[in-house]
């Protein structure tokens, strides 16, 4: 299970850069047979570019994604944030199922139905000095 949670509302051009880079690396690095959970409780609105460039990493892995995905389980708590799904979505034709809530708690659930086999650990993007996982926020 491939989990990303967003940690604040906005980011810096530098922690998205990276935040997308340490995204694609991970998403390649995943076995098949794999969830992919967004946690964007935190998050607010993205800019335009910021979306074409989402848009762009998750087209420059749609192969990983017939391979590999099962499906994405999406949660939010900003009544905004399902405007920016929906846009995406209209956006972007997942080639998998991809589901959404407004609770984290049901989302991992969800997720872990849908791949029962995985285990309870989500893949660290980054570490910090603590060697909590951390995840830069978007």
């Amino acid at each position: 299970m491939l989990v990303l949670t967003v940690l604040k509302p906005s980011c810096t051009d530098d922690e998205f850069e990276e935040c997308m880079e340490l995204t694609r690396a991970a998403y390649l690095a995943m076995p098949a047979g794999f969830v992919m959970v967004f946690d964007l409780s935190e998050m607010s609105l993205l800019s335009p570019r910021r979306y074409k460039q989402w848009l762009a990493l998750f087209n420059s892995v749609r192969d990983v994604t017939e391979r590999n995905l099962i499906c994405t389980c999406v949660t939010y708590e900003n009544a905004l944030l399902q405007v920016a799904i929906n846009v995406f979505l209209r956006l972007y034709d997942p080639v998998k199922p991809f589901h959404v809530f407004c609770s984290r708690e049901e989302c991992l659930a969800h997720a872990r139905r849908c791949a029962p086999r995985l285990s309870e650990e989500a893949v660290p993007l980054a570490r910090d000095g603590e060697g909590a996982p951390e995840q830069p926020g978007v």
